[in-house]
């Protein structure tokens, strides 16, 4: 038998949101595409450590992405995809400059998306690290809700 320890290399949590009425739109969040806005985009995630784009899971290899600007600079970005684009589901990640974080970016880019997948007729699938605690916060005040959890152990 094997006496090696094993380590959780991570631990995420799925929430979904299950009642997607009642949300306003949000005209201050601006659309951004890989084909025109690649260079903005590259820009701000070079300005993030790479700890902030790990617990993010922040990949530009996302179909839809939105984004605030404040003073002409973009400080929040939200990236979202559909696997293959064959599932109901959209799955997103969130990245706010350190400056900007505590304003409430998050929640508004969060809100968009729920408008934005609701005319795809999809639903929303917010993968969060479970120390992840500024995010779950984020989705549980917007009524998302716990539902599976992913854990990937290996060999230390």
């Amino acid at each position: 038998h094997n006496n090696k320890q094993m380590f959780c290399e991570y631990d995420d949590v799925d929430y979904y949101l299950f009642n997607d009425d009642n949300v306003n739109k949000d005209d201050g969040i601006i659309p951004l595409s890989i084909e025109s806005d690649l260079e903005l985009l590259e820009s701000f995630v070079s300005r993030m450590s790479e700890e902030d784009i790990l617990k993010a899971d922040f990949d530009l290899d996302s179909h839809f992405f939105y984004g605030i600007f404040d003073k002409n600079e973009l400080v929040a970005v939200l990236a979202s995809y559909c696997y293959k684009g064959k599932e109901p589901f959209e799955s997103l990640s969130i990245l706010v400059s350190p400056e900007a974080r505590g304003k409430g970016y998050g929640k508004r880019l969060l809100r968009h998306l729920i408008n934005e997948v609701k005319s795809r007729q999809r639903k929303i699938r917010y993968r969060v690290n479970s120390e992840n605690t500024p995010s779950i916060r984020l989705c549980q005040s917007l009524g998302f809700e716990a539902y599976s959890r992913q854990r990937v152990f290996t060999p230390e």
